[in-house]
C-alpha cells in the first residue's frame, strides 16, 4: 500500500489582515505555551517580580509557599514560553523578564483589538 504524499506550497509574501503569515506563525505569541504560561497567577506573579530586574531563584522561592520542585517547574513553563531568562552564576541561576517578548506580547494585544475605534454595537 502506498502512501499519498501532499505537499502544500505557500506563496513568498501571503498576507492576512495587513500582516505576514509567516510573520504571525512565527510570532512568540502564537505560540499556546505563552497563554499556558500567563494562566498562572504564581507565574504572573513571578513576571511581576522580574519587572524590576533579575532576581536569583532561591530569592524569588523564597516569595512562595511551595517546594523547591513546585517552583522549578514553574521557571521551566515560564522559560518554554521564553517570557524569562536565565543565567547562571557559580552556583546561583539569576532570572530575568525577556522584556522582547513581553514587548511583543502587548504589540500582539494591542493589533488584536485594533485602534480602538470599531463599534461594538450600535449606539443610539
Amino acid at each position: 500500500m502506498s502512501s499519498l504524499r501532499l505537499d502544500i506550497y505557500l506563496p513568498a509574501h501571503l498576507y492576512l489582515n495587513g500582516c505576514l503569515i509567516k510573520d504571525l506563525l512565527n510570532h512568540p505569541v502564537s505560540s499556546n505555551k505563552t497563554f499556558r504560561a500567563l494562566a498562572d497567577p504564581t507565574r504572573r506573579e513571578i513576571l511581576g517580580l522580574l519587572r524590576h530586574g533579575e532576581i536569583t531563584a532561591g530569592a524569588l522561592a523564597e516569595k512562595f509557599d511551595m517546594t523547591k520542585p513546585a517552583m522549578s517547574h514553574h521557571f521551566s513553563v515560564l522559560k518554554e514560553a521564553d517570557l524569562i531568562t536565565s543565567r547562571r552564576e557559580g552556583q546561583q541561576i539569576w532570572y530575568g523578564l525577556n522584556t522582547t517578548v513581553v514587548q511583543d506580547l502587548m504589540a500582539w494585544a494591542i493589533h488584536l483589538i485594533g485602534d480602538g475605534k470599531k463599534s461594538r454595537g450600535k449606539q443610539r
